[in-house]
């Protein structure tokens, strides 16, 4: 491992979980999270790394994250670097386009007519633009265990909420064969993520905000900072 403790900012001895805090002191490490003392990066810069995981823990479960940085432990923190969105339970949708999406689309659910199947919209193949002919895939994490989108030629809506819920999206269409899981390249479990950030300030943590707010749980999750990243990190 290319850092040390001194370097973690999350040590993953704590679920990271719907109600972490990032840390507004040098010595508390709630949730196992700390503030560093980097004093400048330098321009050169460090990579921060991110490790998940590998067991998905509950359906619908999301995590934004970010580095921040100050010049005070207590306050003034700012983003400066953020990792991807992160969904459990992510399947992916072979679909055929009747009306193109939009991109208002994503992070509404995707509703089967027939089976009554739904997911929230993480991805749109670029493909499914094209109206009445594109064919790809959509990108979806799924509600509960059977949103499984197996019914070949199941009309596809775009709804506000859950069930079948709220006003329309823009995309229509219909599933174009058997779904599938997703590539384990946009899966959140077992897999290791680094954004790179140089900054003046002299304090560094990690932030992340887990919802829904009744369960959200991402386990383990470790963040450390290094002088060079990961190889196959992104």
């Amino acid at each position: 491992m290319p850092f040390d403790a001194e370097m973690l900012l999350l040590d993953g001895t704590a679920n990271l979980a719907k109600n972490y805090t990032p840390p507004v002191s040098l010595t508390t490490g709630a949730y196992g999270a700390y503030v560093r003392d980097i004093r400048e990066t330098g321009e050169k810069g460090l990579a921060a790394i991110l490790m998940l995981p590998l067991a998905s823990v509950s359906y619908t479960n999301k995590m934004v994250s970010s580095i921040e940085v100050s010049d005070s432990v207590t306050f003034g923190w700012e983003t400066i670097a953020s990792f991807p969105t992160f969904y459990q339970y992510i399947r992916r949708v072979p679909a055929l386009t009747t009306t193109a999406p939009v991109e208002a689309d994503v992070g509404k659910w995707l509703y089967g007519g027939s089976t009554n199947d739904d997911g929230k919209v993480v991805w749109f193949d670029p493909a499914l633009s094209v109206a009445s002919t594109g064919a790809g895939y959509i990108y979806i994490a799924m509600e509960a265990a059977g949103d499984v989108f197996d019914n070949t030629s199941e009309a596809l809506t775009i709804k506000a909420a859950a069930a079948g819920g709220g006003a329309a999206g823009t995309f229509v269409g219909v599933v174009n064969g058997v779904a599938a899981d997703a590539p384990d390249i946009i899966q959140p479990g077992g897999k290791i993520y680094v954004v790179r950030f140089a900054t003046a300030k002299r304090y560094v943590r990690f932030n992340a905000t887990c919802t829904p707010s009744a369960y959200a749980n991402f386990h383990g999750v470790v963040v450390g900072l290094t002088s060079s990243g990961f190889k196959g990190g992104i």
